[in-house]
């Protein structure tokens, strides 16, 4: 497991779409994860959203090629991702977690501050590559092969992770 963070807005989505299409394009298996502050349910004005309004305990809706499924519970991640022949897996968002991670800065300059335990580097975006006063690696937004390298090397087995 391997995680994007930083603030909202700080380009996470991008850099997780771009590792991702890397690393699948180098024949790697790769799942994707959002941790987030919110929980998402289905709508109440479509079925799944009626099943789960009624009390359900797990609603899952099969599509032609996609399975959904939402527990009315917070899942453990061995729960989650078991069965699935997986390399990678990479988390968007996860600040606070142990998963070693990669700091996004969304185009802000001036002084690093304090960064979450697990940083192992920071992206800057090109042209945005002032920052100050951090001790980690500083990585490009479009340097593709430096972050699958560093997540390559930095990515720990999932029985490993607190989140």
């Amino acid at each position: 497991m391997f995680a994007v963070s930083g603030p909202s807005g700080s380009g996470k989505t991008t850099v997780v779409t771009q590792l991702v299409h890397a690393l699948v394009s180098r024949g790697y298996r790769v799942a994707t994860l959002k941790s987030s502050v919110e929980d998402i349910v289905p709508p109440r004005h479509k079925d799944t959203g009626k099943h789960y309004a009624s009390g359900a305990s797990v609603v899952a809706l099969l599509g032609p090629t996609t399975t959904t499924v939402v527990y009315r519970a917070r899942r453990h991640l061995h729960d989650i991702f078991r069965g699935c022949d997986l390399d990678f897996i990479i988390v968007e968002g996860a600040k606070h977690s142990n998963i070693p991670k990669l700091w996004c800065t969304g185009g802000q300059t001036g002084r690093g501050g304090e960064l979450p335990d697990g940083v192992v580097a920071v992206l800057v975006w090109r042209g945005d590559d002032h920052l100050s006063g951090v001790d980690t690696p500083i990585l490009f937004s479009d340097d593709t092969d430096r972050l699958v390298e560093m997540v390559e090397s930095e990515a720990i087995d999932i029985g490993l992770v607190e989140l």
